[in-house]
């Protein structure tokens, strides 16, 4: 579905190497973050793990006990993230009455749904899917991110305001029975692409939450529901030059790493976009 509501920006239909070639260059970039993240989470659970461990005390506990219960926490993430996303699929019902409003109010929008142009998926337990504009993860000792993209080319050059409506769930948990170290992160971002040389004109992140534990216990959110609007990544501004090439994705991403005796981290986001929006906010 593509509504155009004037004439500052044009559909494009970019060959298959183009899509190949900048879903390369979006996975290279994150794959690279991604790497140098691990290593790091992995030297800072080493290092906090030995800080910690002299001053916790003992618990007669086997890791080899605590097996099933894992196994079966496991399975609860994922049986919840399967609702959060049936909940984003079936209870957004005002798609089409934010759009109405939308156009009502400003006729120099131009508003693209399903199907978007190009999706991708790095990570363990990951899915985007482009025909409906859904993404989401559940990392589980590693990182993950998945992201729906739709090219754009403006008639004149301009500088453009995005934004996209994306209902978000996500939930988290960091446990440590024993001793260890646990740790978790995620958030949403838009990313802009010059694809004329693969420069990134804009890369607009907001953490959803980050959460450290080093000693006994638990620390979790439960199934918390926010929207793209209301974090920092809710309007990204870029500069287009007029028959140029862009790519806008929007993503999110989390990290779960942990360490130790007995301990866990998990992380779950489901997101779903039914539209984005890009407006003429200057000429240039």
């Amino acid at each position: 579905m593509i509504t155009e509501v004037n004439q500052v920006f044009q559909k494009v239909s970019p060959s298959k190497k183009q899509i190949d070639d900048s879903i390369s260059l979006f996975d290279k970039k994150m794959s690279k973050e991604f790497e140098e993240a691990a290593r790091a989470y992995e030297k800072r659970a080493h290092l906090m793990s030995n800080v910690v461990k002299p001053f916790q005390g003992s618990h007669d506990i086997k890791p080899e006990s605590a097996d099933s219960s894992f196994r079966s926490l496991k399975d609860l993430v994922m049986t919840e993230h399967e609702h959060q996303r049936y909940k984003l699929t079936h209870d957004i019902s005002d798609v089409e009455v934010r759009k109405t409003f939308m156009l009502k109010i400003d006729d120099r929008l131009r508003i693209m749904g399903p199907p978007y142009d190009v999706e991708w998926t790095n990570g363990v337990i990951g899915y985007a899917k482009k025909n409906v504009g859904e993404f989401g993860i559940t990392p589980m000792n590693g990182n993950a991110a998945a992201a729906v993209g739709e090219y754009i080319s403006p008639a004149q050059d301009v500088i453009a305001r995005f934004t996209a409506y994306v209902p978000i769930s996500f939930s988290w948990l960091n446990w440590i029975i024993n001793s260890g170290y646990a740790s978790t992160n995620g958030g949403i971002g838009v990313l802009v692409y010059d694809l004329s040389n693969g420069s990134i004109l804009a890369d607009n992140r907001s953490v959803l939450w980050n959460n450290t534990r080093t000693s006994p216990g638990l620390s979790n959110q439960p199934e918390t529901m926010t929207y793209l609007s209301y974090t920092s990544a809710g309007e990204t501004y870029f500069a287009m030059r007029g028959g140029g090439l862009y790519l806008v994705w929007v993503w999110c991403w989390s990290s779960a790493n942990f360490s130790g005796n007995v301990a866990l981290s998990m992380s779950s986001i489901a997101c779903k976009m039914p539209f984005m929006v890009v407006k003429p906010w200057l000429s240039i």
